[in-house]
């Protein structure tokens, strides 16, 4: 296993890192239209719709748009943690009991061709061991005409953040870049073009304006490219006195995000595809 799919396994053997990341930006975001509301807006409303979600992580999207499940729709949610589905489960049972759970990887989706109107995959793309295999499956369990929507983030997303760690960790960037290298917002367009007919990208405008210290310093910490001891406590206090000084000076510690929805189509079946190739 490479230390990027080690790193990978460790961020989700459990939803507590997950739910840090996520506090960040329920806290801070600059956009008043909270994330998983701007990508529900930009799925199919409509009866009799069936939907494929690889990676659901904790089920947030669910959760947060539960009212607007229609209970005609038939959806699974699928993730390769079995913690992440035993949080998603508790946080849906209630709110949407139709919904089916499923653990599996993305790379092999035990569905037969043609099965779904729509497959959503949620910043989860990069962490793949082969794009092209997945993106393959996808296009495979969709019907003519079905859609993917899959999010993702581009250069210099959260670079901010990672300044604050650099006199510690001097290789941080190094690090960070291939996390989202395989599929980002800056090559998203072309990967999925070699797999799907129609691709657009629609952008979700948001940065982060950092008010308080704890949540971000809870967000560094749960990151698993950091390796254990690597910061000890005089680094984290400097860590912390750099972003209050900044708060004080400014208001709030700034940092960029760069994040995006890619919507690819499908006009035919990927037998017809493959055959006319």
């Amino acid at each position: 296993m490479s230390d990027l799919e080690s790193s990978t396994t460790e961020l989700y053997a459990d939803s507590a890192n997950l739910a840090s990341r996520a506090e960040l930006h329920r806290l801070f975001s600059t956009n008043p239209q909270r994330w998983f509301q701007w990508l529900w807006e930009h799925m199919p409303e409509g009866d009799k719709a069936s939907i494929l979600e690889l990676g659901c992580g904790s089920g947030t999207l669910w959760q947060v748009n539960a009212h607007r499940v229609s209970p005609s729709w038939q959806v699974v949610l699928s993730d390769a943690s079995p913690a992440m589905l035993r949080t998603c489960h508790l946080k849906l049972r209630d709110q949407i009991p139709g919904v089916s759970l499923l653990l599996a990887r993305a790379e092999t989706i035990p569905f037969r061709d043609g099965r779904f109107d729509v497959v959503l995959a949620h910043h989860m793309l990069y962490h793949v061991r082969d794009l092209f295999e997945t993106l393959r499956e996808i296009r495979r369990v969709l019907k003519p005409g079905g859609t993917l929507y899959a999010s993702t983030v581009g250069q210099g997303h959260m670079r901010e953040l990672w300044h604050l760690l650099e006199p510690f960790v001097p290789d941080i960037h190094e690090r960070v870049a291939p996390i989202s290298a395989s599929f980002n917002l800056d090559n998203g367009t072309t990967l999925l073009s070699q797999v799907f007919e129609h691709v657009t990208l629609a952008l979700y405008e948001d940065a982060l304006a950092i008010t308080s210290v704890r949540p971000a310093i809870a967000y560094l910490r749960s990151l698993p490219i950091l390796r254990g001891g690597e910061l000890d406590a005089n680094d984290w206090a400097s860590v912390r006195r750099r972003l209050v000084a900044t708060i004080e000076l400014k208001g709030a510690y700034h940092v960029t995000k760069r994040v995006g929805l890619f919507i690819a189509r499908t006009s035919r079946s990927i037998h017809d595809l493959s055959h006319s190739s």
